[in-house]
């Protein structure tokens, strides 16, 4: 039996093209001051294969960067962002891999784990416990 689209399934579907249309924007407007070159992030960047889970109390995000030296591999996080760079070199070429992905809610950005192995980044991204306090009516 097939399961029923959700309207979280649709909502999904939305935020990832949004992911998608930032990641262009952010590659077009900003990567060069990032990577430090002159000329603008180019065609031979592509988006790496990866997994992303909403678990109860943390995002999981497995990004696939097959070649890549944990060296070569630079991943910076904000209030409700993350971003990825990784160089790999695959025979005789190289290969730039770009990913950057939003959340729908804060993140502990200073609480972040991050594991590579064997071409596989894995990284625990912590959600902020939402603040808040009782307001006593008077």
């Amino acid at each position: 039996m097939r399961r029923r689209k959700s309207l979280f399934d649709e909502i999904n579907r939305m935020l990832e093209k949004i992911d998608e249309e930032l990641e262009r924007t952010i590659r077009t407007l900003y990567m060069s001051d990032f990577l430090g070159e002159e000329s603008k992030f180019g065609e031979e960047e592509e988006r790496p294969d990866h997994d992303f889970f909403d678990e109860e109390d943390k995002y999981r995000l497995i990004v696939m960067l097959p070649g890549c030296e944990k060296e070569d591999i630079n991943v910076e996080a904000g209030d409700n962002w993350i971003r990825i760079q990784a160089t790999a070199q695959i025979d005789s070429s190289q290969r730039r891999y770009f990913l950057y992905r939003t959340f729908p809610c804060k993140i502990d950005s200073d609480r972040i784990r991050a594991r590579y192995k064997n071409g596989v980044l894995e990284l625990e991204i912590p959600k902020m416990q939402p603040s808040g306090r009782r307001i006593r009516i008077e």
